[in-house]
């Protein structure tokens, strides 16, 4: 696996730590990003120290002229109030939210670094500017997380943010690296950009995993989702010791039971033109669905290690559903992969 040098235009969030199978102490840095409230009440240009993607709120249990910079990626429909941010739970803040009304919210604390919401980039004017280089077509629209130490997508189109603190272990390559989930708490990475092309669209998902423990229960792999209804939900996750993949009462199963400290290929693919699901166990089709609808994507937040509602009332038990062992090289593109070309990518890693 090649390290590669690339422009980040959304998130920058770097691990400081290479582990090869252990578990020392992760060193988060994750800055919070802050903002004079004052300033961005006065409306005055320049003032406000947010990005445009971003708005000044402020913790509900602090003072109203220390503001955090809130990314807008907030669900106002199902949302959990409160007085604080114990109150929210781990991973949350209790903020002050002025397109929620004048109650405090809940909302994932991701939503609030210095790397998301600086004052310096304005996220959606570079990425404009990267739709003009040479990752045209549906280059500009895949995603490639190679995970050598960082979450960045090698395309530089989707980066990612760790949460949880997870580690880095040894590659299915022998070189480079995979990332480890142990899943003492929630750990994944979050992919925060709302333009994955996954509404009423084809695409594939493949990885490959090293389950070090699995149960009858879900392990997630790859999720989307803001709903539990029909159609609402992209879950990609390994169900009864099968791989499972669907939108929530649209969804395709297989046959093979998983083994674990084992790497395996996976891939789950959507063909909006033929309305098939389809997951794939190293480059065999391992289950089909005809019809399946497509997918209605919404606004959430893309996971990879687990599958999680992000806007569940209540946050409780936060529909967390964690993989727990390594995951690496993981790919999306907007388009259903044929069998030859998921067959090369289960047997040439690297490609």
């Amino acid at each position: 696996m090649v390290l590669r040098t690339i422009f980040i235009f959304a998130i920058i969030i770097t691990l400081e730590q290479y582990v090869v199978h252990t578990s020392p102490t992760a060193v988060s840095t994750v800055v919070r990003s802050t903002c004079d409230l004052n300033a961005c009440r006065s409306e005055r240009p320049g003032a406000c120290t947010c990005n445009s993607n971003c708005e000044c709120s402020s913790l509900a249990d602090s003072d109203d002229s220390d503001g955090i910079c809130v990314h807008r990626l907030i669900s106002c429909t199902n949302i959990t109030h409160c007085n604080d941010t114990a109150a929210c739970g781990p991973g949350k803040l209790c903020i002050k939210s002025r397109r929620c009304g004048k109650r405090s919210v809940c909302i994932p604390e991701i939503l609030d670094n210095e790397d998301l919401c600086s004052s310096k980039t304005d996220i959606r004017s570079r990425k404009s500017e990267n739709t003009n280089n040479s990752y045209q077509g549906a280059k500009s629209l895949s995603a490639f997380w190679s995970f050598d130490s960082n979450t960045h997508d090698s395309f530089n189109n989707f980066n990612g943010v760790p949460v949880g603190r997870p580690m880095y272990a040894q590659s299915v390559l022998g070189k480079g690296a995979s990332i480890s989930f142990t899943q003492s708490s929630p750990q994944y990475v979050a992919i925060l950009s709302d333009q994955l092309p996954l509404q009423r669209s084809s695409f594939t998902i493949e990885m490959w995993i090293y389950p070090t423990s699995l149960t009858n229960g879900d392990s997630g792999l790859f999720g989307h989702c803001s709903e539990n209804s029909p159609n609402m939900c992209l879950h990609f996750v390994i169900r009864g010791l099968r791989l499972h993949c669907g939108f929530y009462a649209n969804d395709v199963v297989g046959k093979t039971v998983l083994q674990v400290n084992t790497w395996s290929h996976v891939a789950c693919v959507y063909n909006l033109i033929t309305l098939t699901q389809q997951v794939w166990l190293n480059g065999v089709l391992d289950g089909s669905k005809y019809p399946a609808a497509p997918f209605q994507r919404t606004l959430s937040i893309t996971t990879i290690g687990t599958t999680y509602n992000h806007w569940e009332p209540g946050y409780i038990p936060l529909m967390h559903h964690g993989f727990i062992g390594y995951i690496d090289e993981v790919r999306f593109e907007p388009r259903a992969k044929t069998a030859v070309e998921i067959m090369r990518s289960a047997t040439y890693p690297s490609e």
